[in-house]
């Protein structure tokens, strides 16, 4: 859901300064730097420690912090896009703005935008892991990775009295464990969609 926030407002932000350049341009990444100069885990911790947010505030307060990245990208490819000849074609035959960002731009970058959600999906696990490991996000009874990591520290010692080997290790294990194959699995699945969705990879082998 976070994701999902950052990736509508990072797409519509984005497709806005790519396309129309100039003072527009200047001044949403004037905006955008100016907020990506606040560092973001330290902004959620003051944000948590304040307020101990519920799942739902810290789902949409993630979002919104999160889009940055995903404008900067989506800029980037809509100054590609809007310079390509079915783009042009349109422009000359009076299509609306509107009718070219919608129409052109948006579906021509595709490949980017699910590169950069999936990217960002991995990138939001590891910031709410953080956050509950620090005690500041999901509280229990509600179960996430990193509240399950924060609680597992308590056993980190616990051993055997007869053998002396550890007794809890896997609570470590196992949530990180699997933190890393589902940051990997996202990342994995954004790039396989990228080189099928693209159609200038086709062809390659």
């Amino acid at each position: 859901s976070a994701a999902a926030i950052s990736l509508i407002l990072g797409v519509a932000v984005g497709t806005i300064a790519g396309y129309f350049g100039g003072p527009v341009d200047d001044t949403i990444m004037w905006f955008i730097n100016t907020l990506v100069s606040i560092p973001t885990i330290y902004l959620l911790i003051i944000v948590a420690a304040i307020y101990s947010p519920s799942p739902l505030v810290l789902t949409l307060f993630l979002g919104f912090v999160g889009w940055f990245g995903t404008a900067r990208f989506m800029r980037g490819n809509v100054f590609r896009v809007k310079e390509l000849d079915y783009t042009l074609a349109a422009r000359s035959i009076g299509a609306k703005n509107r009718r070219i960002m919608w129409s052109h731009v948006i579906p021509n970058s595709i490949p980017v935008i699910i590169v950069v959600t999936a990217i960002d999906v991995g990138v939001l696990i590891l910031t709410e892991s953080v956050l509950s490991f620090l005690g500041l996000g999901i509280q229990p009874p509600t179960a996430t990775w990193g509240n399950m990591l924060n609680r597992a520290r308590n056993f980190l010692f616990l051993v055997d009295p007869v053998t002396g080997e550890p007794q809890a290790v896997h609570l470590l294990i196992w949530p990180g464990l699997l933190i890393t194959l589902t940051v990997l699995a996202f990342y994995l699945i954004g790039d396989g969609l990228r080189d099928a969705l693209d159609p200038t990879l086709k062809n390659k082998s």
